[in-house]
């Protein structure tokens, strides 16, 4: 066993900043005895957990077998994340308060999966589901109906997104054009569903949008309705003034992750960077199950 030899040893300075820590002291100092010129351990070892003979990289999670938390510093009681890659990087979710506690991790073997913490102290790594939201395939149909012969006629463009049960929106799919009367029924069918397979988000809601040109000439999307997942169709009766209320569209280029990346880290500001090979693929702030085109970059030299 290799030792770190200290012929000094000034203590605990948990309140400076770990890069301004002189080479004889600690942010924290937990069950040593530094006499003789070494650091010690006080306790003897102890048996923690007995490991699969296929793990290769362990996370501990500060929570017992009954999902309850634990004191971080409790090593036996604490719940222990076996992977069988020795290249797992493992991230807490960046959303401050997120209700379901959720993990990342990624490996050559595995790619970028999560999973709630729940989920993971009840079944470990084999819970984990892949990142990102499906994208409707197809665009909508939509057909105008009704309204006052000499008002206003519009065209309008519509598209919907998927919404997973974490909250996470996708990226739209394709967009559909009608035109017809402002105050008329619109009515909205061939609304895409979602896949939900078994290692993928679920997805529980699906949001439908629609162009509001404003005085300027400028056209965004906005928020009509949030449908359950099962709704097929939908009659848009409101006006652009209710609309314009809502939401404008956020996830325009939230594209998932590609499949196979091989590992990640956390960046300032709630973003998360994963790779593959000498691709490197930045996440939207906070959302990491999204990434623009834009946000990756291809640096020269491949990682060893």
């Amino acid at each position: 066993m290799v030792a770190l030899r200290v012929t000094t040893f000034s203590g605990e300075m948990p309140i400076r900043d770990l890069r301004l820590l002189p080479d004889d002291a600690s942010v924290q100092a937990v069950n040593v005895d530094p006499s003789g010129g070494s650091l010690k351990s006080i306790i003897g070892p102890s048996l923690i957990k007995t490991l699969l003979s296929t793990t290769k990289t362990v996370y501990k999670l500060p929570y017992n077998s009954s999902n309850v938390a634990i004191d971080p510093n409790n090593m036996l009681d604490a719940t222990w994340l076996e992977f069988s890659d020795i290249h797992t990087d493992v991230l807490r979710t960046p959303n401050i308060n997120d209700s379901f506690e959720r993990y990342y991790w990624a490996s050559p073997s595995t790619g970028l999966l999560y999973a709630p913490r729940a989920d993971l102290g009840t079944s470990g790594p084999s819970a984990g589901i892949g990142v990102g939201i499906e994208v409707p395939p197809t665009a909508l149909t939509v057909a105008s109906t009704g309204g006052t012969p000499e008002g206003p006629s519009v065209t309008r463009a519509y598209m919907q997104t998927f919404v997973s049960i974490y909250g996470e929106e996708g990226q739209p799919g394709p967009t559909a054009e009608a035109a017809g009367k402002a105050d008329g029924d619109w009515t909205i069918t061939s609304i895409d569903q979602p896949v939900n397979g078994p290692t993928t988000t679920e997805i529980d809601r699906i949001r439908i949008y629609r162009t509001i040109t404003a005085s300027s000439g400028v056209t965004t999307f906005f928020r009509v309705a949030t449908l359950p997942v099962g709704t097929t169709t939908y009659v848009d009766i409101l006006s652009d003034s209710v609309v314009s209320a809502n939401q404008q569209i956020e996830s325009t280029l939230w594209a998932p992750p590609p499949a196979g990346l091989e590992g990640i880290v956390a960046m300032p500001n709630g973003i998360f960077v994963a790779w593959k090979g000498n691709t490197l693929y930045f996440s939207e702030n906070y959302r990491p199950h999204g990434r623009r085109a834009e946000n990756v970059l291809s640096p020269q030299f491949s990682p060893v």
